[in-house]
């Protein structure tokens, strides 16, 4: 935790007790999987500000049969008015952004701020990283030289090349790829 709060790139963290907590075979006696876990769920509840993420964590744990199920069904009630508002923000979100069309010039800067929400908010939601790639490659493609974004796209990426992407992810990880290279020799040159 100490390398995110001093760089203010959380990313590789989260995806790293993502990934643990996640891995294939973690079952209601991975005590590795129930760690990671509780260290996203920390994390994400007093480092964040992220109750959302925090209650996905605190629900994996509960679903593995964490021992300490008192706790954590408690920690899921005191978060849930944070996930319920943060499901409530990517409906209205998800709804704006099929309210217009690309080339709606007045449009641009609010789809570009709601996909930057939405990047942030499908962060506590790991069983749709699909959309959460779909909506970085979207700001990448946007803003190909803006760092925070493209280090999110590549997290996100890695989980699903790890997890055999399909054909469609493969080549929007491509075309990502391709537009970040391209802009960043535009910048050099």
């Amino acid at each position: 935790a100490g390398h995110a709060e001093k760089t203010g790139d959380s990313e590789p963290l989260v995806e790293a007790l993502l990934r643990i907590g996640t891995r294939a075979g973690a079952g209601p006696i991975d005590p590795v999987a129930a760690a990671a876990l509780g260290e996203l769920a920390h994390f994400a509840e007093h480092t964040l500000a992220d109750p959302a993420l925090a209650y996905w964590a605190f629900d994996r744990l509960e679903r593995m049969g964490h021992a300490d199920r008192e706790n954590v069904r408690a920690a899921k009630a005191r978060l849930e008015p944070g996930r319920r508002a943060a499901d409530e923000e990517i409906e209205r979100l998800e709804a704006l952004l099929g309210s217009s069309t690309e080339d709606d010039e007045a449009f641009s800067a609010a789809r570009t701020n709601a996909l930057a929400k939405l990047a942030k908010l499908y962060r506590a939601k790991p069983e749709v990283a699909e959309r959460r790639a779909e909506v970085l490659a979207a700001l990448v493609r946007a803003a190909p030289t803006n760092d925070e974004h493209a280090r999110a796209f590549e997290w996100v990426a890695r989980r699903l090349l790890a997890s055999g992407p399909t054909a469609e992810q493969r080549a929007e990880i491509t075309a990502v790829a391709t537009a970040r290279l391209l802009a960043d020799l535009g910048k050099n040159a």
